[in-house]
């Protein structure tokens, strides 16, 4: 199963466990991945997708996944009214981005 798909099945099954915050700020986005990530572990990579959701509210998940095998470690989604704008403007046209320590 490539990335993108391990990913749709990922948030789909995590989608109960989305956490509904006012304001994701940027410390609190970096130190997820801090904590999670090891300087020159090629094994773990971060990524982090954002999506606007209709309500005006945006939905961001966060993770950590190994780019050989696939494989997913860890996964966080989080509801918020807004979200400080440097992790926006980290994203690509795509609202991904990865992330390595």
């Amino acid at each position: 199963m490539g990335f993108w798909q391990t990913l749709g099945v990922l948030a789909i099954g995590a989608a109960a466990a989305v956490m509904i915050i006012a304001y994701l700020s940027y410390e609190k986005f970096i130190n997820w991945f801090q904590v999670r990530l090891t300087p020159g572990d090629k094994n773990r990579v971060g990524y982090s997708v954002i999506k606007s959701l209709n309500s005006g509210n945006f939905t961001t998940a966060v993770g950590v996944f190994n780019p050989q095998t696939q494989e997913m470690y860890e996964q966080e989604i989080t509801e918020s009214q807004s979200i400080d704008p440097r992790i926006i403007e980290a994203h690509d046209s795509d609202c991904v981005a990865s992330w390595t320590a």
